[in-house]
């Protein structure tokens, strides 16, 4: 569940949100019993795309909100959950509000998340490791080529 501080805003003042985004990142619906059990044990409870996704769009249709900022923090997902976060960053810049991304520290998906934005911000201390994809050549797979 994303837990928005309240802060008071006005057509007149538009603010910048910005959203703190660390830990697992979860496809489907939030579990309430799950949530609960998170809450009572002080687990750490998953970012679900599905209440990113409703909250980016409310926030693209806010005349409250003038920009955003998502910090990203060390998450952990599958390939498709990096896609998903890509395509809701791009969905809410598309509204034509900007967006910057904040890097702790950059990999392959991390760097592929942020570049969803207009800007990305990486600390000049931050470790930034593309590795890009690798191809491998199999020396067995190689000679039977070789062999025909």
């Amino acid at each position: 569940m994303l837990d928005v501080p309240h802060v008071k805003l006005s057509k007149d003042k538009p603010a910048r949100l910005t959203l703190t985004l660390w830990g697992t990142l979860a496809a489907g619906e939030p579990d309430p019993t799950s949530r609960i059990f998170a809450r009572l044990f002080k687990g750490q409870e998953p970012t679900y795309l599905a209440e990113l996704r409703a909250a980016f769009r409310r926030a693209a249709k806010d005349d409250r909100v003038s920009q955003l900022a998502v910090d990203l923090g060390t998450l952990q997902g599958s390939m498709t959950d990096y896609a998903e976060l890509h395509r809701i960053i791009r969905e809410f810049r598309a509204s034509g509000k900007k967006v910057t991304t904040l890097l702790t520290q950059g990999d392959d998906w991390s760097f592929y998340v942020a570049s969803a934005g207009d800007r990305i911000i990486l600390n000049p201390a931050s470790p930034l490791e593309l590795m890009g994809p690798g191809f491998h050549r199999s020396e067995e797979h190689t000679s039977e080529l070789q062999s025909h």
